[in-house]
């Protein structure tokens, strides 16, 4: 990736798109964690090492509590490119830190199993069944 580390200070986030695609590229994610976000980013603060993270959360509070928040933001900052380093000088740490990132937004796939096609494709088969019974109903008392 040209980038190691994503930042992603939202305010409101739907899913994450911009967040889940920096973790198929290897980057940890720097992040409010609001939203969407808070399905898939794990903070390393919050984490059993042994669970894994991707991401270092900080709070965006309102404007009361600006001088609060930036520094939470830059302890994350501060947190993501200190690990970096020390990443960096074990390569292979390094890579599978990274594989671990790319295996997680896999995961977020919507082909994946139980995933968003599935759950579509179910709910449609169901609407379906239900009209053929209401159209079956119908013809039966049509008929009768």
């Amino acid at each position: 990736a040209a980038a190691d580390i994503l930042f992603v200070p939202s305010k409101t986030e739907s899913f994450g798109l911009t967040a889940a695609e920096g973790l198929l590229f290897g980057c940890p994610i720097v992040s409010t964690g609001v939203g969407g976000l808070k399905e898939f980013l794990v903070n390393k603060t919050s984490s059993s090492m042994k669970d894994g993270y991707n991401s270092y959360l900080f709070n965006l509070l309102d404007e009361t509590n600006i001088k609060l928040s930036i520094n939470e933001m830059k302890a994350a900052l501060n947190n993501s490119i200190n690990d970096l380093k020390i990443l960096n000088n074990n390569l292979i740490e390094k890579e599978i830190f990274i594989r671990d990132l790319i295996k997680g937004a896999l995961r977020l796939g919507w082909n994946r199993p139980g995933g968003p096609v599935e759950m579509y494709t179910r709910t449609y088969r169901m609407a379906l069944l239900k009209l053929r019974k209401n159209i079956d109903h119908v013809e039966t008392l049509l008929s009768g």
